[in-house]
């Protein structure tokens, strides 16, 4: 991930906390990856950060969430209901997915949280289908 994110850089340290007695350099690596996260040159995304606290949150309370974002070439912002299913961060390239229900079109959809422009959490509840597999679904994508 390109973007600073002092959730990542906490957990990072974390890990690297936990792990310095069993595996000192790892430790040290995890460390210094959380101080990168956390450098005033790495680039900074103040709503990027506030649209993946929502969906994270959304994600873990299984609550819908308003998605703003301005829609090219139209050039007018639109909005849209997303229930997010599952998050996840590509290993090829610097971008945040998550795929869930949006409405409209009621269907399943994969949004790139960095083109998304504002997020709210709604009181409305959803259900994940206990069919949705999430590694199924990145993985026929990688394929195509």
């Amino acid at each position: 991930m390109d973007h600073q994110n002092q959730h990542v850089a906490t957990a990072v340290r974390k890990l690297g906390t936990a792990l310095k007695m069993v595996g000192p350099p790892i430790s040290t690596y995890l460390q210094q990856s959380a101080a990168v996260r956390d450098a005033e040159d790495h680039h900074y995304n103040k709503s990027y950060l506030q649209v993946l606290e929502t969906l994270t949150v959304g994600w873990a309370e299984l609550r819908k969430v308003r998605i703003f974002y301005y829609q090219y070439p139209a050039a007018r912002y639109e909005k849209y209901l997303f229930s997010p299913y599952f998050i996840d961060w590509s290993t090829s390239g610097n971008y945040t997915y998550s795929i869930g229900w949006r409405e409209p079109p009621n269907a399943l959809r994969a949004v790139v949280v960095e083109h998304l422009d504002r997020a709210e959490l709604t009181n409305e509840h959803y259900l994940i289908p206990p069919e949705f597999e999430a590694y199924e679904l990145l993985a026929e994508a990688q394929d195509t």
